[in-house]
């Protein structure tokens, strides 16, 4: 609820522009396996590090529980096909392999001006408040 908040009170009227534009960003909620949970720290330095590397990407920030038991990912990207990219490369690698073992993903949204249909492939939402989608 309090990502949607966050949301709402940050909203802009959006122009003509902004809806044309490329740029997607993608929330990723996430639970820890509590298996590795001393570990998390570690793969999330690893995953902002690499993710940072590759073209195309403006921002990649984890934040994490009091508790340690979840993970918000806020990533921004310059085109969905940057953000496609980063996913391939991610899930076909060891942090990839790191990331199935640690992680539970709750849900995915992703959110951007012209997101094509394919995009929906990587949208999962969960019921929050009573509403509830999901595309596959």
């Amino acid at each position: 609820m309090f990502v949607f908040s966050a949301i709402f009170c940050n909203a802009q009227k959006l122009t003509p522009t902004d809806l044309n534009a490329p740029e997607v960003t993608v929330v990723v909620d996430i639970k820890v396996n509590p298996k590795f949970k001393s570990e998390v720290k570690s793969l999330v330095g690893e995953l902002v590090a690499q993710t940072m590397k590759e073209p195309g990407v403006i921002s990649y920030n984890y934040y994490l529980s009091p508790d340690e038991e979840k993970v918000l990912i806020v990533e921004q990207y310059k085109s969905i096909s940057v953000f496609q990219d980063h996913g391939k490369n991610l899930f076909s690698g060891p942090l990839g392999q790191k990331f199935k073992s640690y992680f539970t993903v709750n849900s995915i949204v992703v959110a951007g001006g012209n997101l094509p249909d394919s995009a929906r492939n990587f949208t999962i939402v969960k019921s929050v408040g009573g509403f509830s989608l999901k595309y596959q």
